[in-house]
């Protein structure tokens, strides 16, 4: 009885998988609210957020994903002698402190309804770096670049969100694609990371020493996302 039971209970988890998984894939504006000690050395962080999910049965109620997030929180621009040698030609330099969070996600979502509140679990890393450009002043083209500094740590966040159904695309001998408006927020936090704050990467006569300007914390902030979510 016991073994009957097994298998019939195993037939109907798998048969929806193979019947009918459905695919989400969503692009959003985020930007970031720093909390606790991250909050007195970086800024608010703009940027880009890209997600997929894979649908574990019909209509993909639970689904497994990636979720990519780059942001910047801080740059500065200043002009400068190309040298000390050549002080009458002047370019732009540009430094622009960076973070990426790369997560796994397991999601949760009704499959059915115009509106369709959502709730995500993610873990992954957060990779922090800071890069300084030389430009040309007027064209703003990079003639030359180099990474100053990078770090990573170990980065888990927890959150949900709203999507609402804006149009639906028929499509022949296939569900229907459906597009949403996603609205999502997260907490997010990880591990000692070090990294810059913004402007604190000066130089002394073209001289200077990283180590002594670089700060360290531990990650937490609020992430919120403004995008579109396709269904298919």
């Amino acid at each position: 009885m016991r073994r009957s039971s097994f298998i019939v209970l195993a037939a109907l988890l798998a048969a929806p998988v193979s019947a009918a998984a459905q695919h989400r894939a969503g692009v959003a504006f985020a930007f970031s609210d720093p909390q606790g000690e991250f909050d007195a050395n970086t800024d608010t962080g703009y940027g880009l957020a890209g997600w997929y999910r894979w649908g574990l049965g019909a209509g993909g109620m639970v689904a497994l994903g990636v979720d990519v997030t780059f942001q910047q929180y801080g740059s500065t621009r200043r002009r400068a002698p190309l040298s000390t040698t050549i002080p009458e030609i002047t370019v732009d330099i540009e430094t622009s402190n960076q973070i990426t969070y790369v997560q796994g996600a397991f999601e949760i979502q009704p499959a059915t309804g115009r509106i369709r509140p959502y709730g995500v679990l993610a873990g992954g890393g957060g990779f922090f770096w800071t890069t300084s450009s030389l430009q040309d002043p007027e064209t703003h083209e990079t003639i030359l670049s180099d990474t100053n500094q990078s770090d990573w740590t170990w980065v888990y966040s927890a959150g949900g969100g709203l999507r609402i159904q804006l149009t639906e695309m028929e499509r022949e001998d296939r569900e229907p694609g459906r597009l949403f408006l996603d609205l999502g927020a997260s907490w997010l936090a990880g591990g000692d990371v070090e990294y810059l704050r913004e402007g604190s990467l000066v130089t002394d006569e073209g001289e200077f020493d990283i180590d002594t300007r670089l700060t360290h914390s531990e990650v937490e902030l609020i992430l919120y996302r403004i995008g579109v979510t396709f269904e298919f």
